[in-house]
């Protein structure tokens, strides 16, 4: 799918998604961190919103999208209309006339975005000035739910796409951006880690696992839409689809139904190819499903881990190892099985050959490689390479 993420000069999103196979560009109107001039647009992003567009990348290849963007995914700048700033709107008591027209452009630029051409679109900004009055946003998210050790609160405003689950909880983190309190307090715990970079620019870029989990989950939703029903099927294969995708058809019903297709072989050739095509965008949709399913099964079995640890820390700490109510029984007990075994040395070299287990297995690639260069081997041979169709 065609895929727009603007305001992004650090490639995190694009790359996510280009490794997913989509075609993925990046847009800044400064050049691109991220190593990928060939994905990267350098340019007003405005003109290129509703899709149906021109433009080339910083590699110097022109692109053309015929379409409108399958995807838009924005990072516009925040500096004026976050309500981190606000206090500089009335600095000494008094509304600074500068900094709120600065506002006002901010959030027009804002709603280019949220406003596109476009059925799924997602926004991305800090809570925002309730001055500026920018719709509500749908969902906040954190870094440390996406497997990053640091907090850095974060709004998505969404359109055609379900809100991002989170797919990693991290219990131990510390705050990205330094709090207020450290210039007065200089307690450590609030200094932010993007204070060692320095700029604005490393505090907004996005964190890979928010990045991955947005290429993981969005792919899915438009996945399944683009790639089912690729051919509508008549006659006699519509009904072997239909009998292929049957899970109690029998074997030998399909094998007579496959051979009672009639026709020149071409002709049969261009139904099986139509129903081979549909049958594989089915498995696209089936192998997205099993992605979210995973996604959702680490989520939840994560989150009954983090609710048994904490009762059990509760439990522990008013020194009880039993609760009784009228619903549950808690115990605080030992596991079940043999003892963990704890290693105290560094290396396995250290241990005696009998406490070492090694599996021996044939090298075929060091094997491959002895026949290509000396044509011939005592202890194995090349075999031939099998056939399969192709379809293209």
């Amino acid at each position: 799918m065609n895929v727009l993420v603007a305001c992004e000069e650090s490639q995190r999103v694009c790359t996510e998604f280009r490794k997913r196979g989509h075609n993925a560009f990046s847009c800044d109107i400064t050049p691109c961190s991220g190593g990928h001039p060939e994905w990267h647009i350098m340019n007003d992003v405005l003109p290129l919103l509703n899709g149906y567009c021109t433009f080339d990348t910083c590699d110097g290849t022109s692109h053309h999208i015929t379409s409108q963007w399958d995807l838009i995914i924005a990072h516009p700048p925040c500096t004026f209309i976050s309500n981190a700033g606000a206090r500089w709107l009335y600095a000494g008591g008094k509304l600074n006339e500068e900094r709120y027209k600065k506002g006002l452009e901010g959030k027009e630029f804002f709603m280019k975005f949220l406003n596109a051409d476009c059925e799924k679109i997602a926004v991305e900004n800090p809570i925002p000035s309730k001055i500026y009055n920018i719709p509500p946003y749908t969902q906040v998210i954190q870094p440390y739910e996406y497997g990053e050790p640091w907090s850095k609160k974060t709004c998505l405003w969404l359109k055609g796409l379900k809100p991002l689950q989170p797919t990693n909880y991290v219990a131990d983190y510390k705050p990205y951006c330094s709090s207020g309190s450290y210039s007065g307090t200089h307690d450590p715990k609030f200094k932010g880690a993007s204070r060692k970079g320095g700029s604005a620019k490393s505090r907004s870029k996005t964190f890979i696992g928010i990045a991955k989990a947005m290429a993981e989950q969005w792919s899915i939703t438009t996945e399944r839409k683009n790639f089912m029903n690729l051919y509508d099927l008549t006659g006699q294969f519509l009904q072997l689809q239909q009998m292929l995708e049957d899970p109690d058809a029998e074997t030998d019903v399909i094998n007579d139904t496959m051979e009672a297709v009639e026709g020149e072989i071409e002709v049969k050739a261009d139904g099986y190819g139509k129903v081979i095509r549909n049958m594989e965008s089915d498995l696209i949709g089936i192998i997205a499903e099993q992605e979210r399913l995973r996604i959702r099964r680490n989520l939840v079995e994560s989150n009954i881990k983090r609710l048994k640890e904490h009762l059990q820390e509760s439990m522990i700490a008013i020194g009880k190892k039993k609760i009784k109510t009228d619903l549950f029984t808690f115990n605080i007990q030992k596991n079940g099985g043999k003892a963990p075994v704890i290693l105290d040395v560094k290396d396995t070299s250290e241990l005696p050959d009998e406490l070492v287990r090694i599996k021996e297995e044939a090298d075929l690639d060091a094997i491959r490689q002895l026949i290509e260069k000396e044509g011939t081997c005592k202890y194995a041979h090349l075999g031939e390479r099998g056939e399969s169709l192709r379809i293209k």
